[in-house]
Parts: structure tokens; sequence; C-alpha cells
């Protein structure tokens, strides 16, 4: 990473660079690459252990029948007033099972994700920038990429429908506001609200993300969709050589 915090223009190794008020911090910078759909997977699996232990006896029991039998008992069961509910039951818990999938699937066009920064302050209360730069398998319009990127559905999450899109360093991206803690009761307040940024331009694909504490992000949006648009893309460092008898990826 090369910074400068005296004249607020903070560049990185990762190919951008961002204007940051005083008092913003690096908490991360990571080169790693990480294959995405992998990590997804990984997300996954850990998501669909904790979502099945969280569900009663009598989920369970429900849902290894569902997973057991066919389309056509459960349309039976359907179909019968007595068994109705039981079977109504059912396929909600088959498409909560359904959506997780989806999330791992989609996950699959996103390529590599070459590296991420994050940023950090107090002031907004808990604020944070984070930037994400993936190398795409295919070309992505900003939407389609967006469509891939978003949020997983299974953290919960509140958001705006997207709308038009908005140019950031002559990029197409999709914003996204995010409430994480709208069904959170009474720990809300510990989950943040969010404003992303999707671009995509070719195969190079950015996520922003700048967000704080709940209650603090309506006096904050300015800031935030400021130091979004101050982002700028730069030619990345070169990568380290690769050491003698490795495999280059």
């Amino acid at each position: 990473m090369v910074a400068s915090v005296e004249s607020e223009v903070v560049s990185f190794s990762l190919g951008f660079s961002v204007d940051t008020p005083p008092g913003w911090t690096v908490a991360e910078d990571d080169r790693t690459e990480v294959d995405a759909a992998d990590r997804a997977r990984q997300e996954l699996d850990w998501w669909k252990g904790q979502w099945r232990r969280n569900l009663d006896e009598d989920d369970r029991n429900l849902l290894a029948y569902a997973e057991s039998t066919g389309a056509d008992d459960l349309a039976r069961l359907l179909a019968d007033p007595g068994s109705r509910p039981v079977a109504t039951r059912t396929l909600a818990l088959l498409r909560e099972l359904e959506e997780l999938e989806r999330d791992a699937e989609r996950a699959a066009v996103l390529g590599i994700q070459v590296g991420y920064v994050r940023l950090e302050t107090d002031v907004p209360t808990d604020g944070y920038l984070e930037v994400v730069r993936y190398r795409l398998v295919d070309k992505l319009s900003a939407v389609d990429f967006y469509k891939a990127a978003k949020p997983s559905s299974k953290a919960g999450w509140r958001g705006t429908r997207v709308g038009r899109t908005v140019n950031i360093d002559t990029v197409p991206a999709v914003r996204l506001y995010t409430d994480f803690g709208h069904n959170k009761d009474d720990d809300s307040a510990a989950w943040p609200k969010s404003v992303q940024h999707f671009l995509a331009n070719g195969r190079d694909g950015w996520t922003i993300e700048c967000g704080c504490e709940r209650e603090h992000f309506d006096d904050s949006r300015s800031l935030f969709l400021d130091l979004s648009a101050s982002f700028r893309r730069s030619a990345p460092a070169e990568r380290p050589p690769v050491a003698h008898g490795a495999n280059p990826k």
C-alpha cells in the first residue's frame, strides 16, 4: 500500500484510490486471491448447518420427509385439506433451502476475488469503507454483476430496489442501500446500515461498501456517497514473483 494521509488521497496496490477525511485508518489490505465460488460454497455449507440446527424438531422431521419424497407426493398432500398445512410448511422449508443453494450458484460468475481493502473510523460510530475487486469469468453489465455479488439472502437484509445505474470513475454502477438490522429485534442497533456500489468494466468487477452504526447512517449518507464517488481506478502493483517450483494461479 502507498498512502498519504495528509493529502487525504489514499492509493492502494489493489489498483484504486479514494479521498478520505481525517481520522480514517487502514484496517485490512489483503491481496490474497480467492476463488469466489469455492468461498461461497464453504459459506453455504456453514449456513446450511446453522439453518438446520435452528429448526425445531417438527420442522427437521418435515424437511427430512420432504428430502426423501418426491414433488408428486407433496402435491398430493397439498390437495388434501387435512394435510395441507403440513405440506405448505414443508414447501416453505424447501424454498428456504433452495435460496441458500442459489446464493452459491450465482457466485460462480464472480471468478476470482483479487483482494480487498477495509478502512475504518470512529466518526461516524463504527464507520467503514470496504472495497473488493474481482477478476470475472466473463464480461458482465453492472446489473448482472450486482445480481451475482449482492449480499446473501441468508443474512436477512433489507434493501432498496435496483433503479437506474450511476457512474463512478466513468464506469456504470448499481447503488444499493442495505439494512442488516431491520429484523433483528432487540439487538438491531448493533447491525450496520450501508450503501453499496457494484461496478463492472469488462472482466473487472468492484464492490464499494460504506456503512456505520444504524442510528448514525442517515446523517452520514452524504459523506458515504462522496467517499464512494471519489473512487478512482489505477494500475495495480505487479504481483510478487512465483517461487521456484510453484504453480502460478
